[in-house]
């Protein structure tokens, strides 16, 4: 423990050593870093709060900044030139005293290697009391106060993932022209669904999807993850199902944006890059490719010995190759981008339910025959071949839950590389 102990004081002043190397002529030195108790300050909340105030904050004439680990933790380091330190350290205290979690984040400023202070102590975040009072009177242990923290960061977290879930799925029903797939003004292909059901799904849905968060926030193995979060779908559906009827509204994002959501939440609290989602859903996806021909019979309507039809299990266990790949192109938040990513999706990816409503296979090919070529946006165009699928009864309900997703994945990132 003293070594440990010993490291860590190193770790510390080799900090200190940095910012003071920074400290030439007038330069003011910010330094972010996690206000987190105990011996090990190298944990994912740590890395989360250095990473989501480094995003928040923003600077002009920045000469340098970077990210650095050591044993006391991670820290970011912003330096500034034609900077007046007293200015910016009140900047950084609106900052601390603001922000749903500023009270977990140290943000020191530095100037003519002198350190720019707080006029007053902020309060203890367990009882409002002066913390110094606190800290002599031992009156919380390190386990009250980090759990604290971890708590309100979960919640923090938590409010954003319920945000992204309604704006994903309501940026993809608001789209037209959309290739037989319910619109705003337009019920598609769809008789039995319409707008206002599929937007009111969404509200049945989404609690299974944030407890689908939670599951994999807790960074339990991964198969035994998989399992809770089979569950939890089943129950959505037969929720979803209670609610619109009998009518399959969104069981294909309890699936995929689950899974994701899942992944998320995995990465997230176990300190992942937000690559890792792809891996952490392969992992968790293995072998349900083998449970298609049991389950849906999807493999009957395949005539053709050398395809094997592998549909929504299949991006899944394949770690959502469509979705990688789609993703660069969602640049914006434009209609004409988000059409444009759907048919891409739509020339990768294998759609069960455009598969089961085509019939055959042939007929399967030939509707999406008519998205080859496709590269930019032509609204006269996408309306044609709208009317087509409505004619033929089709529609592309699998690459919109992938569409869905990629929205969601887009977002999500800014939580990620740290």
């Amino acid at each position: 423990m003293n070594n440990q102990f010993d490291e860590i004081l190193l770790a510390r002043e080799a900090r200190n050593n940095n910012i003071k190397n920074h400290l030439i002529d007038s330069n003011v030195v910010v330094s972010i870093k996690a206000n987190i108790p105990g011996e090990n300050k190298q944990i994912s909340i740590a890395y989360f709060l250095v990473h989501l105030f480094s995003k928040a904050i923003h600077f002009s004439n920045v000469v340098f900044q970077n990210k650095f680990d050591g044993l006391d933790g991670p820290y970011f380091l912003y330096v500034l030139s034609n900077a007046t330190g007293k200015e910016i350290k009140e900047n950084m205290i609106a900052i601390e005293d603001t922000h749903e979690l500023g009270r977990f984040i140290d943000i020191d400023v530095y100037q003519y290697n002198k350190i720019f202070k707080r006029e007053s102590f902020r309060n203890c975040f367990l009882c409002e009391q002066n913390p110094v009072i606190c800290r002599r009177l031992k009156k919380h242990s390190k386990n009250d106060i980090f759990n604290k923290i971890q708590d309100e960061v979960k919640r923090y977290i938590y409010v954003k993932i319920e945000n992204l879930i309604d704006y994903s799925l309501l940026s993809e029903l608001e789209l037209s022209p959309k290739f037989g797939l319910v619109t705003p003004t337009s019920n598609g292909s769809h008789t039995d669904m319409e707008y206002s059901l599929l937007r009111n799904s969404i509200k049945i849905v989404k609690p299974f999807l944030l407890e689908m968060f939670l599951v994999g926030s807790r960074n339990l193995p991964l198969d035994q993850t998989f399992k809770i979060i089979r569950e939890i779908g089943k129950i959505a559906e037969g929720k979803m199902y209670k609610f619109t009827q009998g009518i399959n509204t969104y069981k294909g994002i309890i699936f995929n944006l689950g899974l994701i959501i899942t992944a998320c939440g995995y990465g997230l609290f176990g300190h992942y890059p937000y690559i890792a989602i792809f891996d952490i859903v392969k992992i968790m996806a293995k072998d349900l490719t083998d449970e298609i021909e049991v389950i849906s019979g999807e493999r009957n309507m395949i005539d053709h010995p050398n395809f094997e039809f592998t549909g929504a299990r299949g991006e899944a266990e394949r770690g959502y190759l469509t979705i990688q790949e789609v993703l660069p192109m969602l640049i914006d938040d434009l209609r004409e981008t988000r059409i444009l990513a759907l048919i891409r999706i739509i020339q990768l990816s294998e759609d069960s339910i455009c598969l089961k409503r085509c019939k055959t296979f042939e007929n399967y090919l030939t509707v999406k025959r008519m998205f080859e070529g496709i590269r930019n946006f032509d609204e006269d165009l996408f309306i044609n071949i709208t009317s087509k699928c409505i004619e033929k009864n089709v529609s592309f309900g699998g690459s919109a839950d992938l569409l869905v997703a990629s929205i969601f994945l887009t977002k999500i990132k800014d939580l990620f590389d740290y």
